[in-house]
C-alpha cells in the first residue's frame, strides 16, 4: 500500500521529533522546529535512510513540512515534500480501522468463530495435526493471536489476489493454540478478506469507501497509477 505524504510525513515527524526533543515538553518555534530538519540530515548523513519527509500539524495547523535526502540514489533525484511513500506494515492500522467500522455496525463480531465468514478456518489444525481447542475469532486475527504463522515470503505473493493468498495462509498448520502466544503476521490479511466477504465488495473499494475518502487522503491507494508512481 503507497500513502500519501500527510500520513508518512506526520509518522516520521513524530519519531525523528520525539527522539530529538529528549523528552521536553513540544514547543512550536521556530529554532525548534529547526532541530527536526537536523535531525533528518543526521539520519540521511549516517545512511540510516535515503531520505526523509516530516510533518507537523499543531493546533490543527501544519507549522512544518520539510523533506530532506534523496528520494532515488541511483539516479541523485532530490526528496520533496509531496513524495508517496510504501508504507507496509502500517497498512495494518488502516485495515483495523476499515475493519472497526463493520464491527461498530453490527456486521462483523470480533468474538464469534471467524469460519462463519471464511470455512476454511473450521479446517484449521495444529502441526501434530489436531484441531486447536477453540475456534479463531477476528479478535485473535486482528491481534496476532490466532495461531497463523508468519510464512516465507516470495516475490510472487503481491501478485495474488487477496482471497488467492489468504487461502495459502489458512491451510498451513497453526504455530500455537488461539489465543494462547503472540506471533505478528498476516491475520489483519486475513481478516480483511473476511471485511470484504462481509462488505461484498472488495477491500480496497471497502477502505476508500469507509476511511481513505472520509479523511482526504486521496493519494493513498493499494495499487497507485501512473501518477502517483510517478511521485
Amino acid at each position: 500500500m503507497n500513502s500519501c505524504k500527510f500520513l508518512i510525513a506526520s509518522i516520521l515527524a513524530i519519531f525523528l521529533g520525539a527522539a530529538h526533543a529528549q523528552n521536553r515538553a513540544f514547543s512550536p518555534e521556530p529554532a525548534r522546529l529547526a532541530e527536526i530538519h537536523d535531525a533528518m540530515e543526521s539520519q540521511v548523513a549516517a545512511n540510516h535512510t535515503a531520505g526523509a519527509v516530516t510533518l507537523v500539524l499543531h493546533g490543527g495547523k501544519v507549522i512544518h513540512h520539510d523533506a530532506a535526502g534523496l528520494a532515488d540514489r541511483e539516479n541523485q533525484v532530490p526528496m520533496t515534500e509531496d513524495r508517496v511513500f510504501w508504507i507496509a506494515s502500517m497498512t495494518k492500522s488502516v485495515t483495523a480501522t476499515t475493519l472497526m467500522t463493520l464491527v461498530d455496525e453490527g456486521r462483523l463480531n470480533l468474538d464469534e468463530p471467524a469460519s462463519k465468514w471464511l470455512p476454511a478456518l473450521a479446517k484449521a489444525h495444529l502441526a501434530d495435526g489436531t484441531p486447536p481447542k477453540r475456534p479463531i475469532t477476528l479478535r485473535d486475527l486482528m491481534s496476532h493471536t490466532s495461531g497463523l504463522a508468519f510464512p516465507p515470503r516470495k516475490p510472487t505473493d503481491g501478485a495474488q489476489s487477496l482471497k488467492g493468498y489468504v487461502a495459502q495462509l489458512v491451510a498451513a498448520p497453526l504455530a500455537f493454540e488461539p489465543g494462547t502466544d503472540y506471533e505478528y503476521g498476516f491475520g489483519l490479511t486475513v481478516s480483511g478478506h473476511i471485511a470484504e466477504i462481509a462488505a461484498g465488495k472488495p477491500f480496497d473499494a471497502l477502505m476508500r469507501e469507509r476511511v481513505l475518502d472520509p479523511l482526504g487522503m486521496k493519494d493513498t491507494a493499494f495499487n497507485p497509477g501512473a501518477a502517483l508512481r510517478a511521485r
